[in-house]
């Protein structure tokens, strides 16, 4: 039986993505494709509100339809990954005990990620051939700008029109290498499929 994975994220081109970026990373894990529920779309500056966490997640449990699991993700912007993560995630776990949860945060946001993995974007010719930074994270300080200089359409990136499609071509493996976030996401999405099987988590 497949797994069920509901995810929160922020806006409508992060959460139209996340379904094509969770298929993607299960089947470079080896699992077969999770069941992935209409994401749940949540606003950042509400998120560490009181009482909005936990009615995100129960909204999330309500629509599990297999073991699994839920997964917040979101975008750190400013903040640092390894603080925002563990904060939402104690909270989270305060407000929903009984179901595996998971938190990532992309550093600075998922348009890291897609940047940290741009060889496949060249490749299909949806970016301009461009040097690559060594650590996005840290060398890319407007990744939406970035894709706006390097994509091959006119007018340049606009996530709702964009994201989904460039999520569904950057390669995975060099964003795992040279994106710590994202290669956490990976690690998150192993965890809760691993769980749901009832094998050791990777």
């Amino acid at each position: 039986m497949s797994a069920s994975i509901v995810c929160l994220g922020e806006g409508h081109a992060d959460c139209d993505s996340l379904p094509t970026l969770l298929t993607r990373v299960a089947a470079l894990l080896g699992h077969v494709p999770p069941i992935l529920p209409e994401p749940i779309r949540f606003k950042r500056q509400r998120i560490e509100k009181q009482g909005e966490l936990a009615r995100l997640l129960g909204l999330a449990r309500k629509k599990l339809r297999a073991p699994g699991g839920i997964l917040l993700v979101l975008d750190a912007d400013d903040d640092c990954p390894a603080e925002l993560g563990p904060r939402l995630l104690a909270a989270a776990r305060s407000a929903c005990s009984d179901v595996p949860l998971a938190v990532v945060a992309a550093k600075r946001m998922f348009e890291t990620w897609v940047i940290a993995g741009a060889e496949g974007l060249f490749e299909s010719g949806e970016l301009v051939r461009a040097d690559m930074p060594s650590a996005p994270e840290e060398d890319v300080r407007s990744p939406k700008q970035w894709l706006s200089d390097h994509i091959c359409r006119e007018g340049g990136y606009g996530e709702v029109a964009d994201l989904k499609r460039l999520t569904g071509a950057f390669s995975l493996e060099q964003a795992s290498i040279r994106s710590p976030s994202f290669e956490k996401l990976c690690r998150e999405v192993g965890r809760l499929l691993a769980g749901a099987r009832g094998s050791p988590p990777e």
